[in-house]
Formats: structure tokens, sequence, C-alpha cells
């Protein structure tokens, strides 16, 4: 008998051990799968925090657009009111003179006024060509001094105190085919235009 109990306790320590051991792997299998969905929750905090700093920079970009696009318009506005085409007839400036345009200029030129010169300017059917026609320039005698020297100064027109009064003709031409023909008759005219500058100015 004291055999016999002997065997089954020795049998059921047996199968205590084997089903400890097989529950062993199960544990590490299921502290792996803990470990692996803890690294998956940690991965996904990673790419929401990556999800949340894009929208902001796109959201920069967007907010910088709009600013970027009103400015191109108002430049847009702002060239297309220069781009209309002149007329004939008297024509006078803020700087204090007039000029009288022939009426054969009517719809042929555009002016543009760009840092104190006003460009008379071939109107071209491209808007975005710039061809000169001719410009007058008011500036004081003393920066007359320093430049009359220079490259293309211009022609003295005529003085009104400390101002000077210039005209100056472009260095080239670029248009082709009808209108370089249409641009050469305007400018034989230029010298008339000219002549019948006069002071406005008290």
């Amino acid at each position: 008998m004291k055999k016999r109990h002997t065997l089954i306790i020795l049998l059921l320590l047996l199968i205590t051990g084997c089903s400890l051991t097989a529950q062993q792997p199960d544990t590490a299998a299921s502290e792996s799968h803990s470990n692996v969905e803890a690294g998956s929750t940690e991965h996904s905090d990673v790419e929401d925090s990556g999800q949340h700093s894009s929208p902001l920079e796109g959201e920069s970009s967007q907010h910088s657009s709009p600013a970027e696009d009103d400015s191109t318009q108002t430049d847009s506005s702002a060239q297309q009111a220069n781009q209309q085409p002149g007329e004939g007839g008297l024509y006078q400036n803020d700087a204090g003179y007039s000029l009288t345009i022939p009426s054969d200029w009517a719809g042929k030129y555009r002016i543009e006024t760009r840092h104190q010169v006003t460009y008379f300017l071939y109107h071209a059917e491209d808007p975005q060509v710039w061809q000169q026609l001719f410009h007058i320039r008011v500036l004081p005698a003393a920066e007359w001094e320093k430049e009359k020297d220079g490259p293309n100064p211009g022609t003295i027109i005529t003085t009104h105190g400390d101002q000077v009064y210039l005209y100056g003709r472009p260095l080239d031409m670029g248009l082709e085919g009808e209108e370089a023909r249409d641009y050469s008759a305007l400018s034989e005219q230029i010298p008339q235009i000219i002549e019948s500058f006069q002071l406005t100015a008290k």
C-alpha cells in the first residue's frame, strides 16, 4: 500500500509539473503579446503626433497663400489700370506740365509712372510687352548735375526753379512686323509732342 501511495504521489507531482511547464509558454506568449500591443500603442501615438503637425504646417501655408493672392490681385489690378490705352489730346501730369498727344496715338499707347518718371509706352497686343516710346523725368538741378555725364542721361526740355524737366528715348526696340512699323510711325511724332510741352506749375 505504501508503494502504491508513493507511486500515486509521484504521478501527481509529474502531472502538476507538466501542467506548470505547459502554462509558462502561454504566460510568455501573453507577455509578448502585451508588449506588442504596447509597442503598437506607442507607434500609434507617434503617428498621431505626426498627423497633428502636418495639418498645422498645411494651415500655415494656407493662411499665407490668401495674403499672397491678395497681393497678386492688387498688383494685377494696378497693372490693368496702367495698361488702359491713352487718348489723343491734352495730357496733364501731376508733376506740373502738360503735353499735346496727336490723335494718331489714340489707343496705341499707355502711360505708366515709376520712380517719378512718366513712361509713354507702345500699347502692344501682348500686355506683357513693355516697349517705351519716350519718357519724361523731373528731378532737382543738383541731381541732374550728378547724372548729366552718365549714359543716356536724357535731354533738357526746360527748367523751372530748382527743377529740371528731361525727356529720353529708348536705345532699342524689340517689336516685329506690323507693330514695329506702327511704332516707328508714332516715334516720328515724338519731337512734335515734346515741342508742345507746357509748364502748368506755378
